[in-house]
Parts: C-alpha cells; sequence; structure tokens
C-alpha cells in the first residue's frame, strides 16, 4: 500500500492545539462527557485543525493503558496515601479503564468525530517529582542511578540552580533511558490510532548531567540523541507500514540552533537525514524572540513545516501581532501551548487566518511585559536572540532591531491605519533629570507625547502615525525588519545606576 505522506505533512492546521491533559485532573473527567467538556469541547468550530494531546502527567506517570510503563497514580506510596486511597487522577483513569476506554483514546475519538489531526505529546523529561515526592513513579524509585542527581539538591540550591529543578530528570545517556522511553512511545504508535509523535524537548529541558553544571553537552551527547532519533523513526516507520497510513514525527525544539546544540538536539542532523516531518519551535513568553525565518528557511529544502509556539492568550491584541508576525516569516501554522479554556477561546478562534486579523489593532511587545530570559532553562542564557536589555552610556547611541508582520505602508495609502504609537521603556530613567534622544528607522522621534512610571521603568509614549495629521506621510515603520536607536543625551550627575532599555512595544489601530 502506498503511503501519501507529503499530503499528510502538508494538511492544513492553522492552528495546532497542545492540550496537557488537565481534564483528567478534574472531578468531572469520569466520563467520556466530562472529559470533553473541561477543554475539548471548546476547540469545536474555532481554527484548531490538529490537537496534541499529552500522554503523561507530573514525573512519567502515563495517562493510557499502559502496558510498558506505570498508569499515573496506579501505584502505592507509603507515606503519602494511606492504603486504599486514590488519588482524583487514579480514580478517573481507573473508572475510564473500566468502561473500556483511556484519554488517549477519548482524544483519538473526538478528533475522528470532529475531522481533526491527533498527535500524542510525549515529554522527553518530567521533574515535578524534584519537588513533589509523591509524583515519581515506581521504575525511578527503584533505579535513582537513571536520573541526572540526587535528592537533597532541591531544598539547598538557589533559585536559577538547575540541580535544584532538574536532578530528578532522566539522564538520556543511559541506555534504559532510551529503551524505556522508545518502549512507551512504540506502544502508542502501535496500539493507538494516532496520526503521529510529538517528541516535546522544549517542556522541562535537560537531558544530559552537562547542563545540571550549566555547561553545554559533549559531541557524545549530540550523537547519543541522534542515535535515539533514528531508532524511533526506524520504529514509528515499520509500524506505518504496517499500518497503511503516515505516522508524522513533530519534535518541539528551543528557540535558537545554539540553544539546541547546548543541550544535545541537532535539529540539522534530523532534517538532512529525513528523521522528522514537522518542526516546532519555541514555547515561552517571548515569542517575538524566535527567529521564526531562520528556521524555515532551514527546514524548507527538506519540506518540513514550521510551526512557532504561542504560549496562552496575553491579551488579544497582542495575540494578533504574535500570530501575524510568524505567519509573515513563513510559519505554516500556530502551535498553541497552555491554552486556557474558556478563556483563551476568542485567541484560538482568530490567529488561525491571516486575512481575518489583518486590519484587527495589534500590540507588539518585543521585551518588557515578561523579562527576556524568564523562560530559558539557565544553562541556555546568551543564546537567546533578545536584544534586551541593553545599556545606555551617555553620547554612545545603542539600536535595536525588531520585525513586524502588519503591512503598515500599504495600510496608510488604503486609508485603513488610523495610529501607531511607540512605547520605550527605561530603568533608572528619571524624565526631569535625563534626557534621551530616539530615532526610528533613522527619523528623529518627536517628544514624547506621555511619560509613565510602570513598575519603576520610566515608559516614553512617542506617537509616530496619527492618520488625522499625517495623512500624506508615510509610516515610519514598514512590513519586515526595523531598528530602534536610542541615545542617551544628558545623565543626572546624581545618578548612581546605569539607564537600560528593557522594553520596546508598537501599538498599530485600524480604521
Amino acid at each position: 500500500m502506498s503511503i501519501d505522506r507529503k499530503k499528510a505533512i502538508h494538511r492544513r492546521r492553522r492552528v495546532i492545539f497542545n492540550d496537557d491533559n488537565a481534564p483528567i485532573h478534574q472531578e468531572t473527567a469520569t466520563t467520556p462527557e466530562g472529559y470533553y467538556a473541561y477543554r475539548l469541547d471548546h476547540v469545536i468550530d474555532t481554527h484548531v485543525d490538529s490537537v496534541w494531546i499529552s500522554i503523561m502527567t507530573s514525573a512519567d506517570n502515563l495517562l493510557y493503558n499502559t502496558k510498558v510503563g506505570e498508569v499515573a497514580d496506579s501505584g502505592e506510596w507509603p507515606g503519602v496515601r494511606k492504603p486504599g486511597e486514590e488519588s482524583v487522577i487514579g480514580r478517573n483513569l481507573r473508572m475510564l479503564i473500566e468502561q473500556g476506554t483511556d484519554p488517549l483514546q477519548l482524544v483519538i475519538d473526538f478528533c475522528r468525530k470532529h475531522d481533526l489531526e491527533i498527535l500524542a505529546s510525549f515529554r522527553t523529561n518530567m521533574i515535578q517529582d524534584s519537588w513533589w515526592p509523591n509524583c515519581r513513579t515506581q521504575w525511578k524509585r527503584d533505579h535513582p542511578e537513571l536520573c541526572l542527581g540526587v535528592r537533597g539538591s532541591y531544598e539547598y540550591g538557589e533559585n536559577d540552580d538547575p540541580k535544584k529543578w532538574f536532578w530528578s530528570a532522566l539522564d538520556y545517556e543511559q541506555q534504559a533511558v532510551r529503551d524505556r522511553r522508545l518502549a512507551v512511545m512504540e506502544e502508542i504508535c502501535a496500539n493507538y490510532d494516532v496520526d503521529g509523535m510529538e517528541l516535546d524537548f522544549w517542556r522541562w529541558p535537560m537531558l544530559f548531567k552537562p547542563n545540571l553544571d550549566n555547561l553545554p553537552v559533549e559531541q557524545r551527547h549530540i550523537d547519543i540523541m541522534n542515535d535515539f532519533m533514528r531508532q524511533l523513526r526506524a520504529r514509528m516507520t515499520a509500524i506505518e507500514e504496517e499500518k497503511g497510513h503516515p505516522l508524522l514525527l513533530a519534535p518541539r525544539v528551543f528557540e535558537t540552533i545554539e540553544t539546541n546544540l547546548r543541550a544535545g538536539i541537532d535539529v540539522e542532523t534530523w532534517l538532512n537525514e529525513g528523521l522528522i516531518d514537522l518542526l516546532v519551535v519555541g514555547g515561552s513568553y517571548g515569542e517575538n524572540r524566535i527567529p521564526v525565518s531562520d528556521w524555515v528557511e532551514l527546514a524548507r529544502p527538506h519540506d518540513v513545516p514550521v510551526y512557532p509556539c504561542k504560549y496562552r492568550s496575553t491579551s488579544p491584541e497582542q495575540d494578533r501581532a504574535v500570530a501575524t508576525n510568524f505567519r509573515t516569516q513563513g510559519a505554516a501554522g500556530i502551535y498553541t501551548y497552555n491554552v486556557k479554556m474558556p478563556k483563551d477561546l476568542q485567541m484560538i478562534s482568530e490567529i488561525g487566518e491571516s486575512d481575518l486579523i489583518a486590519t484587527m489593532e495589534k500590540h507588539y511587545v518585543f521585551a518588557g511585559l515578561f523579562k527576556p530570559e524568564a523562560e530559558d532553562p539557565i544553562w541556555a542564557r546568551g543564546c537567546a536572540s533578545s536584544q534586551l536589555p541593553a545599556r545606555l552610556a551617555e553620547g554612545e547611541p545603542r539600536t535595536v532591531s525588531f520585525v513586524i508582520g502588519d503591512d503598515v505602508q500599504q495600510a496608510a495609502l488604503d486609508d485603513t491605519l488610523f495610529t501607531l504609537d511607540v512605547h520605550l521603556s527605561l530603568s533608572h530613567f528619571d524624565p526631569e533629570d535625563d534626557e534621551v534622544s530616539v530615532k526610528l528607522n533613522g527619523r528623529k522621534m518627536k517628544h514624547p507625547r506621555r511619560t509613565e512610571i510602570v513598575e519603576k521603568d520610566c515608559v516614553l509614549q512617542f506617537p509616530v502615525y496619527t492618520v488625522h495629521t499625517d495623512v500624506r506621510r508615510e509610516p515610519p515603520v514598514s512590513q519586515g525588519h526595523n531598528t530602534v536607536e536610542v541615545t542617551l543625551t544628558r545623565r543626572s550627575p546624581y545618578a548612581h545606576k546605569p539607564v537600560e532599555v528593557v522594553g520596546l512595544e508598537l501599538f498599530i489601530k485600524y480604521r
């Protein structure tokens, strides 16, 4: 039987909905109807074309009727629960299995009914047992030598010490770890009617011991992970030939090539060897730091679509800006993560279609709302593409570049553009005693219309285009790459801390 892999790879995925299987934690998830009502029922008639359901919770506790791993909350935990006690998850799983189903099968049934793609999402490491001992599987209790570290670091480590958070992560240098991971994914592909597997490296990002010490991995670690991917691809290929339909493999990786290599993730080799079918990139609040166009160019010769990640909704205006940026840089669709329902329903109903949001209000946040490294693993610091914070020295210009997806030049010609505003956030800046000069794409900006203090940072608000006053003037911003040049022209002689550019935002309103 001929397998049409190309058709499966390039099917429409306006929005990929990653579901962390939160419904199984709810009191009502004892029946299919109760399970669906918490989240999945909300995706009907939205832009969601593909659902990727997590098959694990906590620390390698599996959320399907597994024979090679451990069903979540199915074991005895001395000192945590009394004999005969059941957790909510344990009870829900038991009752669903008694009804002849489980969460993975429920999601498959739902997706088949509504003509949605379904991938099982496998997280390469889960570390909640670093701080919740009751999350630990019996297998990890029996084989503590398979973990990257030992208990005890959590109590004494600093907040940014990887040992505090990742000591319980499984060590992929150990053959037993790789064998067990492969067995679980093979079991899912063989026994469930999924369209493929997501291999999620981004969630709890650590695979090898050097990262535990804030060091990059060695080449041998990269070789181990490449061989792991070859074995997984070979097993999935054998199963898809038996079933007669494609099984797609889709890794989720970090924002930059350098960051991935420091963790042992060699995306270029995977592409060159045809090991992966789809590529998901990123996963934090700093979506505008993802160099989407670079990833698209890297993957295009291998016919692999790229799906950058949008981490839950921040606001409708910000969601539209992120989606527009992703699409105009060549993304095949938008991957959503940690989405809340029904709060984020508007987001998944808008961001999948560029034409729908083309002239809707946008709010681009390039830094400032969240710290640019808030979600980066500490071992990857310095690899991210964020340019902020940028320290200012008196008289020395600093340039920050940014990308926008909106074609504001054309909108001005079409008489649909209303206003453009740039907000610049500066730390340790006193608007009474300090002064800055700001240029947008080489054009000097007028004095700010308004100055505010937000969480101790000074926010300068510049009106850079207003339809009533600039009707004959082109907007000073264009689709694609733009620059802001900031020069500290006067500094108070009494200041003790340096001024830094910590935030850059763009607001677009249409008529």
